[in-house]
């Protein structure tokens, strides 16, 4: 079965504070979960997977500037 998170685990895997990842969910940088639970953003692995992803190419763009 697969895992799944809500907004305070995956700001606790991604080590971000949750107004952190909030602003970059508003500012389409990442995107919005596809589930809810109970009115909780609810993320999968694979949803997981692809915004650890998109974090690194950003940090990686910006440690190039």
């Amino acid at each position: 079965m697969e895992r799944l998170f809500t907004t305070k685990d995956l700001c606790k895997e991604l080590k971000l504070q949750r107004y952190q990842f909030s602003y970059l969910v508003e500012q389409l940088i990442l995107p919005e979960s596809k589930l809810r639970l109970g009115g909780r953003r609810i993320f999968s692995e694979e949803e997981v997977k692809a915004i650890k992803e998109i974090i690194e190419r950003r940090q990686t763009k910006q440690g190039k500037e």
